[in-house]
């Protein structure tokens, strides 16, 4: 829905940021089957489902930023810690043994069933909690280095692996701003590097240990009764579940010819994932078809980019680019 912030200047050069973001997303689906359709379960009984879905976001982020100008070094840093919460809500309900066909009646006045119920509920909240640096250092506008760490905690792993260590390096040499490029074809060039450290939490709610829950309920095939609402097992314990992270690295060039007209850049990269996040089938017979774990493996993916522009035509009121892309990448899963 919006977000507020405030800024505050402590010393020159020093200040200290919040910012608190609210998001809440509402949806109903409404579906009806009238009673003369000829269908099984439906034909002269009537049905109609309805599903409510409310998911409320919230963020609340704090940090420090400090901005220093030396007589060739420009320094940035950035210290700061962010909390994000993710509510979600559901209901689902049902009816039959409606006494119209009116599709319209079924759904906005559902008195008209002789049966209906609230089938489930459910509530859910994870939460992710964030420290996080950064330093920026230029010198002589020629050689810029960035630093970050990360450090994430999700509720959806154990006390055991809740924190994941993120850190990142990157690093450009401006080789067109050094003395002996002053002459030459290049209007633009630089040498890029850049290595990082990932995590990925995309998985369910709380599925790292064991949860049981009641299935359920729905209205029999003739509309009269009612069945269904069994407890199952719903995750099974799994402490040692963690963050899937992926380990990148990448080389580039950057050039620029006749004064940009030609442009492009050339990069090499490569990463490789592991502890990867997956859903497998549990060893039967078990009370849940699935299970999650980390798998003990090494999936690598590396390549080469290119990437090339041409301004074709440059006047006050048209312009015309020319841009072309190629790349190769190469997958391997080299353990499993």
């Amino acid at each position: 829905l919006g977000n507020v912030n405030a800024e505050l200047e402590i010393i020159s050069g020093l200040k200290f940021k919040t910012v608190l973001g609210f998001d809440q997303s509402l949806s109903a689906r409404k579906m009806a089957s009238s009673r003369d359709l000829r269908v099984n379960n439906v034909f002269e009984i009537g049905r109609a489902y309805f599903n409510d879905v409310e998911t409320n976001n919230s963020l609340w982020e704090n940090y420090f930023t400090y901005d220093k100008e030396l007589k060739n070094t420009t320094l940035n840093f950035l210290l700061g810690y962010s909390y994000q919460s993710f509510e979600t809500a559901t209901k689902n309900s049902t009816a039959s043994g409606f006494r119209t066909a009116d599709l319209d009646l079924m759904i906005n006045n559902s008195a008209s069933a002789t049966t209906s119920l609230v089938q489930n509920t459910s509530s859910i909240k994870d939460e992710l909690q964030s420290y996080f640096g950064r330093a920026n250092v230029s010198f002589k506008n020629k050689y810029l280095l960035t630093g970050t760490l990360r450090i994430d905690g999700s509720s959806k792993f154990g006390d055991n692996n809740k924190y994941g260590i993120f850190p990142s390096f990157a690093g450009k040499w401006k080789i067109i701003e050094e003395d002996f490029m002053q002459e030459g074809a290049f209007s633009d060039l630089a040498l890029r590097i850049g290595y990082g450290v990932t995590g990925n939490q995309a998985i369910p709610h709380n599925v790292y240990q064991r949860r049981d829950r009641y299935g359920n309920w729905n209205i029999n095939g003739v509309g009269t009764g009612i069945e269904g609402g069994g407890l199952n097992a719903v995750a099974f314990e799994n402490r040692d579940l963690k963050w899937e992270t992926t380990k990148s690295w990448n080389i580039g060039v950057d050039f620029g010819l006749i004064g940009n007209r030609l442009s492009g850049s050339v990069e090499v990269y490569q990463k490789n994932t592991k502890d990867l996040l997956f859903q497998i089938f549990s060893p039967q017979p078990a009370p849940n078809q699935f299970g999650w774990q980390n798998l003990n493996t090494n999936i690598e993916n590396k390549g080469v980019e290119l990437a090339l522009n041409r301004l074709a035509v440059e006047k006050n009121d048209f312009s015309w680019d020319i841009n072309f892309n190629v790349a190769y990448n190469h997958n391997l899963v080299k353990d499993l």
